[in-house]
């Protein structure tokens, strides 16, 4: 048997909803279920109640997002490019990173969009059989 499948991640172009961001381009990758869920948490915690842990585990966050951070064309005040790097977050309004951050976190949760739609023309197309090999009696169970 071959070497065994090795998914890729996708990466992703953020897409804000409103203009206050327009011209702003980031690209992320996609994460693990289980970075999902500890970034999920985090995001969970009472900000009214947060302890001395909960503010370090909380760094989690902007760690997560540093990881998948691809590109983005973010400038500092005087229009030297900010680094796609943790550092470069550290350095950004918290709205802003909020901001982000969720759509992000919606890119990775939400259906993905419909296929574009197909002719009408003609009926629907046959359904190809799955390749299929056998089990020999020894590995069947």
């Amino acid at each position: 048997m071959s070497g065994g499948y090795r998914p890729s991640r996708r990466t992703f172009r953020l897409r804000f909803e409103d203009d206050q961001y327009d011209g702003l381009v980031v690209k992320v990758r996609s994460t693990s279920v289980g970075r999902l869920l500890e970034v999920m948490e985090l995001l969970a915690l009472d900000i009214e109640a947060l302890t001395a842990e909960d503010v370090q585990r909380f760094a989690g966050v902007f760690d997560a997002l540093a990881e998948v951070l691809v590109e983005w064309n973010v400038e500092d005040d005087v229009g030297q490019p900010v680094p796609a790097t943790l550092d470069g977050i550290k350095h950004q309004d918290i709205d802003f990173v909020m901001d982000i951050l969720m759509v992000w976190f919606q890119a990775l949760v939400q259906a993905p969009a419909p296929l574009p739609a197909t002719s009408s023309a003609g009926g629907p197309s046959a359904v190809p059989p799955l390749p299929m090999e056998p089990l020999s009696p020894s590995r069947a169970s």
